[in-house]
């Protein structure tokens, strides 16, 4: 069907004709706005997609680096339960002593 050039005043302002296929005048100008529009919201759309993949790629960075964190604090309390285990032997050892002291400390008393 044969359209007037003249761009359709309800295409124009609001988007959609109420005559439909039937309409005399052109609606290439929402042809042109919703292809530009689809471009534009494509390229926003690559943008979001390189975004996250950037965001991917941040966070497996920062999970290797909490693995490292971790695996360093796991080691770093192994080490400060060992230091603890052979304080703690010390303190018994030096408990009993005291203790072995007092014992004749009391027979010399008597």
């Amino acid at each position: 069907s044969f359209r007037h050039p003249r761009c359709c005043r309800y295409f124009r302002e609001y988007r959609k004709c109420k005559f439909g296929d039937y309409c005399r005048f052109s609606h290439d100008l929402l042809v042109n706005e919703n292809d530009k529009e689809i471009s534009e919201m494509k390229a926003k759309l690559e943008d979001l997609r390189l975004g996250i993949l950037n965001k991917d790629k941040e966070i497996e960075i920062m999970n290797k680096k909490i693995g490292i964190i971790e695996m360093r604090f796991d080691e770093r309390i192994i080490e400060l339960e060992k230091k603890n285990e052979s304080i703690e032997k010390a303190l018994k050892k030096l408990k009993e002593e005291n203790q072995l002291l007092r014992n004749i400390l009391a027979v010399k008393e008597k």
